[in-house]
């Protein structure tokens, strides 16, 4: 399978600057530092080879169409996932809200109306309401001034005079006022890049002195209470430093359930297993294959916990027809791990799900579906096993059987949607079945997981079934 990406850029150069005075200072401050970093110089690059995205939109990546949004007073929602999955979120938006989203710095941003609710976003792991948007212009005015620091505080604080309270969630301020007390806050700030503030601004930045002033300045700005953790907060606002622009937001909280898009939260799932994003990523893309009429059937032959077919309830569509009945999605669950399973009957239990659905032995034995008629599945999501405990050498096997079940069981129309370490293996395994490849990303899930894995979506033609 191929990955849905494109190559980076060539990078060009800028010169470094000081943070206090104009040109020429950085170089003495980096010299103070020692030898470590102070070799090799910093170059100002095209955006898309320093984020490093995956996303093939960005060949027509443009930081112009936000400054767009944001002169037309547009509400700009920036939304936070997985690296690599960008295009899996800009999918989303689109099919879901009718919105077009570009890629920045490994995010996704799109345009609301000013007055409008942020929408659920099963592929985010966070979503965060802009309200400041420093752009080049705005970046070139607190470089040539007298000083940088109080230039980027008197940018935030004026922002955060202006439209703080409109990025804030309403109940959130409802709350802090009828307890008759400020809104405590903390402040998180990232770069987008190692050394991008130092592209950004100058050379010479000190980045613990610019968070402070960014701090300094919302806590004066807003009179509310700063915070040094966010563990008893009722608002995250971050800041993000890119090589050409700078962004201020607050983090959206988990939006409550609602019979439309999401009926229970993952605040209420006990132990959700693998990363609640990635799980509504892919419980996103195999809800494609839903019929309008709702209802359905998800199959997971290897699943655990049961994050992806918890991902697939909150997601799969419901009738929009406000007189229909709408139809219960069947999910069906395998696992050979009891522990596993015990863990999987919980999580539904506690967000209502039927547990019926879930059955402890070996999904690709031969009556483990006889429940089940060939070809009525909608969607056969799977994490394909893969680590210590999977033996190289039987892999492929795995993967030989769990696509034979899938061309069995899944409908024509009907999707598989696989996360696995093993790419090599699940091309040569789907590739004599009745399968037509929609998209594969190369997706990157963190330090607790070594290599890169590939999310593929397949979708089940009108062919025979498999043959062996």
């Amino acid at each position: 399978f191929v990955s849905d990406a494109v190559p980076s850029a060539a990078p060009t150069s800028a010169p470094p600057r000081d943070a206090r005075g104009g040109p020429g200072g950085g170089a003495n401050r980096k010299a103070a530092r020692g030898p470590a970093r102070g070799n090799m110089k910093r170059q100002r690059q095209h955006p898309r080879q320093q984020h490093g995205d995956d996303d093939p939109d960005l060949r027509d990546w443009d930081l112009k169409t936000i400054e767009r949004w944001h002169k037309e007073g547009s509400q700009i929602v920036m939304a936070i996932t997985t690296k690599g999955m960008q295009g899996v979120m800009k999918q989303e938006v689109l099919d879901r809200y009718s919105r077009n989203a570009v890629s920045m710095s490994g995010r996704v941003c799109f345009p609301l109306a000013a007055d409008a609710i942020i929408p659920v976003l099963h592929s985010a792991s966070r979503v965060v309401r802009i309200f400041a948007f420093a752009f080049e212009s705005d970046l070139r005015d607190i470089r040539d001034g007298a000083d940088m620091y109080e230039g980027l505080e008197r940018f935030a604080g004026n922002a955060a005079r202006q439209r703080i309270r409109a990025a804030v969630d309403p109940a959130v301020l409802a709350s802090a006022e009828a307890e008759d007390r400020p809104l405590r806050f903390t402040v998180r700030c990232r770069a987008n890049i190692h050394g991008a503030e130092k592209t950004a601004f100058c050379e010479g930045i000190d980045f613990p002195e610019l968070k402070g002033s960014i701090r300094q300045s919302l806590q004066r700005a807003t009179g509310w209470t700063l915070e040094g953790r966010s563990l008893f907060v009722d608002v995250n606002v971050v800041a993000f430093f890119g090589t050409d622009h700078f962004i201020l937001g607050v983090e959206a909280p988990e939006l409550p359930p609602t019979d439309t898009f999401a009926p229970f939260s993952w605040s209420s799932v006990p132990r959700p297993g693998m990363e609640a994003n990635l799980a509504g990523a892919m419980a996103v893309l195999a809800a494609a294959a839903a019929c309008p009429s709702g209802g359905g059937i998800v199959v997971d032959p290897t699943c655990g916990m049961a994050t992806l077919l918890l991902a697939s309830a909150r997601a799969w569509p419901r009738p929009t027809d406000a007189g229909a009945r709408a139809e219960p999605l069947r999910l069906v669950g395998w696992d050979r791990d009891p522990k596993q399973l015990e863990k999987a009957h919980a999580n539904f239990e506690a967000v209502g799900l039927d547990t019926s659905g879930l059955h402890l032995g070996d999904s690709t034995a031969e009556d483990a579906f006889a429940d089940l008629a060939d070809g009525s599945v909608d969607a056969f999501v799977c994490d394909f096993p893969s680590g210590a405990r999977y033996k190289a050498g039987s892999d492929f096997d795995d993967y030989d059987r769990y696509m034979s079940l899938a061309a069995r069981l899944v409908r024509p129309g009907g999707r598989c949607v696989l996360l696995t370490l093993c790419v090599d293996h699940l091309a040569k395994t789907a590739a004599p079945g009745p399968w037509q490849l929609l998209h594969s990303w190369e997706i990157t899930r963190g330090a607790d997981y070594l290599g890169a894995f590939h999310l593929v979506v397949l979708e089940r033609d009108g062919s025979a079934a498999r043959e062996k």
